[in-house]
């Protein structure tokens, strides 16, 4: 590719100078002739037997289209602010040893605290009903957690924090809209990372730093089975001291 640099006469009198490109013909690469076995029966080959066919001699390959996530049950959460969610990163990225990382699963990349997962539809407006009069909420760190889900090949890291009002909001959720219990017992907490199972004993009861610390949240995002995510408000005014 060559540029030109050219002078352009602005309505107001001043001269700009603007660069154009030329560019220079290319001769194209060459392409491999099929073979005759390649070509024989095409007529009766398969979408699939086509689309190989493309690939090993074009060195093309198809764009597959992008299967959205689906999910058994939708969840609401309250997400962390950057700066608090960057802040929570860093911790779990000092205190988790990177051999202990589950392969798969991994580091949490979006701290939040799960308020209801279980819920049994996908309309947005029927939480934000039920929400309807709930104030923003406040959640105070603790030191560390673990837990070690069943049949499964990893435990999980967690931070500890203590809210009532998260509480209420859960109770809230699960007395309005059709929901499954998936857990016994609602222990509302922010995830730091997946590692292998039984490395996470270690772990339990450690401090992070940040104990006594208080996040304030004034929305809550709910995420339907479809992955597709609506943030609701929580203007509502805070119950009397």
């Amino acid at each position: 590719t060559t540029f030109t640099l050219h002078q352009v006469q602005l309505d107001n009198g001043e001269v700009q100078r603007r660069r154009t490109e030329s560019l220079k013909l290319i001769e194209p690469a060459p392409v491999r002739p099929l073979s005759p076995s390649a070509t024989t029966g095409l007529a009766n080959t398969s979408d699939a037997d086509i689309e190989a066919l493309f690939t090993d001699v074009l060195g093309v390959e198809s764009a597959q289209a992008e299967v959205p996530e689906t999910h058994n049950y939708s969840s609401t959460q309250v997400t962390l602010l950057p700066e608090a969610a960057a802040q929570m990163r860093t911790v779990g990225q000092r205190i988790i040893r990177p051999e202990d990382v589950h392969p798969t699963k991994g580091m949490e990349t979006e701290p939040h605290i799960t308020v209801k997962y279980g819920l049994e539809t996908d309309d947005a407006d029927a939480v934000q009903a039920s929400l309807a009069s709930a104030a923003p909420v406040t959640a105070t760190i603790q030191g560390l957690d673990v837990f070690s889900p069943k049949g499964k090949d990893y435990d999980v890291v967690v931070v500890r924090v203590e809210s009532p009002a998260l509480q209420t909001l859960h109770a809230q959720l699960v007395t309005d809209l059709p929901n499954t219990e998936t857990f016994s017992d609602y222990k509302p907490h922010i995830t730091l990372g997946y590692v292998n199972k039984g490395s996470g004993a270690q772990y339990k009861g450690m401090q992070t730093g940040l104990e006594g610390q208080a996040l304030t949240f004034g929305a809550l995002d709910f995420i339907d089975r479809q992955d597709q995510r609506t943030t609701i408000p929580l203007h509502g005014v805070p119950p009397a001291q």
